[in-house]
């Protein structure tokens, strides 16, 4: 903690056409320092200013400047944000003290539009919040990493399961097949003994006769081969055709109707996020309007006596009911008709939260219809590109097999032709060497094919040995990648549990320095999440003390406004703590701290000054006053 001070440098400040203020130029001191004054003296405008200049987008410029710019010396370094209005944008520049002011902006520039006040507020993610500066985001990418390959890996073995439930088969196959050629290979042996045999009885058959019957032999087996071809090529077109059939039966939608829909569904999802906008703004606006009537309410200018002239304000209290100079119209009306009019805003406020989070839920539940709507347009436009294909290939077989045709009629007019040749040279003897030559061809053709498929069916037995004997390692490698993915989200829960642990220990120090007897306890609960994919979440509990001194559990619904801008401001002041932001930020700044009186918020910049080098908070004259060892900034 930065408690050693006198060797800090003092911060000068020096702005001009941000938010409200025209020029001004400040000395912040280490320590503790106050910006005094009451409400519309650019308190925030300075504050804000110095956020800029430090890293933060949180700051504007004066609506009627077209630059304006917030330098900070400290030191022999100097920091700047500079803004300029081209257009209708406001484009920024300079060189700030922070290159990435999330931390700052979530725990540090505690301001009232402050993300973890406001969080409190309107019961926003407070795991987000709390987390967003711990580095789990690294871990989060590791264990989709890892399902990926998990499910890659069970897809995987599916199909190694798949591939050895056909190995028995496969093999019956090939056994039969080689049993075949066996026969044939028996049966080819045995036909060339009997031509050896005739060979000899007929030595001298005529030379021109010998090679009528060769060719005519070679020319049927090119011919039975074209055949079973033509076969083959008929047997894929029935296939793709029957496939063409099935993509024709399965009508999964259409592609315009599932487009149109699927744009519907955006434009609802572009609406409920632009209601949810319009939304949010009037919730923010709502607080602050709630806002400054309570404390022009509570503020003793604002009040007249119902008595008349010069009377205490606590003279009305006892007499007719009491008066209230309206700050708006300066008639007088009724405190009552006031405060009624707040409540009516609060309720207000309400319901545009209750509106919000059903915008929530309703655009999840949109995006999701969305989802499905496009994989149905996926499916379809696979299931069109399939058949375009199928019939690609239709087509493409279909030629083949018509050039198939035109050349088995080239080859059965030329054996008819040979055959003729042979019949008119051979005698009784020759007949039965053609026949056996016929048998002979017809085997060696049935020995070839069947020698291919026996070679196929080796192929593919390798093959699926060869995905089998992956088995074991991919199953080695799933059971390393499970133990990783759990071993990763015990490290995010580890996380995630020690970072509570500590919001809670450092939101109770601050409300035990605030001592408030009706919140006893703050105190945020890490819930499991109810699927494995989900992310836990954060619970805020309140527990009050009652009359009888006996502890109960509220919610936040039922708290006063003033109350959950204590625990917003208790839960932005743990953050700042446990994220140790004083660590790479010297600067801690407060504003709207209305809500706690003066005694509590000398308490609260006590335990906060060792913490912070440079603590600015933004107060009222009367709160200022109760501070000791303060610097005092007049804002006026």
């Amino acid at each position: 903690m930065a408690t050693a001070r006198e060797d800090q440098p003092s911060v000068r400040v020096a702005a001009s056409n941000l938010g409200g203020i025209s020029s001004t130029e400040v000395t912040i001191e280490p320590g503790v320092n106050i910006l005094a004054g009451r409400n519309a003296t650019n308190r925030t405008s300075l504050l804000r200013a110095v956020m800029g200049a430090l890293g933060s987008d949180a700051v504007a410029l004066k609506s009627d400047a077209d630059a304006g710019e917030v330098r900070l010396q400290i030191g022999d370094e100097s920091y700047s944000r500079a803004l300029e209005r081209e257009g209708r944008t406001v484009v920024s520049g300079g060189d700030p003290y922070l290159e990435d002011p999330t931390l700052a902006d979530l725990f540090a520039f505690l301001v009232a539009t402050n993300p973890s006040r406001q969080a409190v507020l309107r019961e926003g993610d407070l795991r987000a919040l709390i987390m967003r500066p711990v580095d789990t985001e690294g871990i989060t990418a590791e264990i989709e990493r890892l399902r990926t390959r998990r499910d890659a890996i069970d897809d995987r073995l599916d199909a190694i399961s798949a591939e050895a439930d056909r190995l028995p088969a496969v093999e019956t196959r090939l056994a039969a097949t080689e049993s075949q050629q066996g026969d044939v290979d028996g049966e080819i042996a045995k036909l060339r003994e009997e031509l050896a045999s005739m060979d000899e009885e007929n030595a001298e058959t005529d030379a021109e006769l010998d090679e009528a019957i060769t060719s005519l032999g070679e020319t049927r087996t090119t011919l039975e081969r074209l055949r079973r071809d033509a076969e083959t090529v008929k047997q894929a077109i029935d296939d793709l055709q029957a496939r063409e059939s099935e993509l024709e039966e399965a009508d999964s939608g259409s592609t315009a109707e599932l487009e149109m829909e699927i744009e519907t569904i955006e434009s609802e999802i572009a609406e409920a996020r632009r209601r949810r906008t319009d939304l949010q703004t009037q919730i923010t606006s709502l607080h602050q309007i709630i806002q400054f009537n309570e404390e022009n309410l509570q503020s003793p200018e604002t009040l007249s006596a119902t008595g008349g002239g010069g009377g205490a304000v606590t003279d009305g209290l006892t007499g007719t009911e009491e008066q209230v100079t309206c700050w708006t119209c300066g008639q007088g009306v009724s405190r009552t008709d006031i405060e009624g009019t707040i409540d009516q805003l609060r309720s207000l406020r309400r319901e545009h939260l209750e509106e919000n989070r059903g915008l929530e839920t309703r655009i999840r539940e949109l995006e999701a219809d969305r989802d499905e709507r496009q994989q149905a347009l996926d499916a379809v436009t696979d299931q069109a590109d399939e058949l375009a294909d199928v019939r690609d290939s239709i087509a493409a077989e279909t030629d083949r097999l018509d050039r198939i045709h035109e050349q088995i009629a080239t080859y059965e007019s030329d054996v008819t032709r040979l055959e003729t040749v042979v019949e008119s040279k051979q005698n009784a003897q020759n007949e039965d060497l053609l026949t056996l030559h016929r048998e002979l061809n017809e085997l060696a053709v049935t020995r070839e094919q069947l020698e291919a498929t026996a070679a196929e069916l080796a192929e593919e037995i390798e093959d699926i040995e060869s995905a089998v004997a992956e088995r074991s390692p991919l199953e080695d490698e799933r059971e390393e990648v499970t133990e990783a993915i759990t071993g990763a989200r015990n490290r995010i829960e580890r996380l995630e549990t020690e970072t509570v642990t500590a919001f809670n220990e450092h939101m109770a120090a601050v409300l035990d320095v605030l001592e408030y007897r009706n919140l006893s306890r703050v105190w945020i609960e890490r819930v499991e999440p109810p699927a494995a994919r989900a992310e836990a979440q954060f619970e805020l509990h309140i527990v009050r003390e009652g009359a009888d001194g006996r502890a109960y559990e509220d919610i936040i619904d039922h708290l006063s406004e003033s109350e959950r801008e204590v625990i917003g401001l208790v839960f932005a002041l743990a953050g700042y703590l446990v994220h140790e932001v004083h660590e790479v930020l010297p600067f801690m700044l407060l504003d709207s701290l209305e809500a706690i009186d003066s005694d509590r918020i000398a308490r609260l910049l006590a335990y906060l000054e060792p913490y912070a080098t440079y603590l600015v908070a933004a107060l009222l004259p009367e709160d200022a006053s109760a501070v000791e060892d303060a610097r005092i900034i007049d804002t006026v």
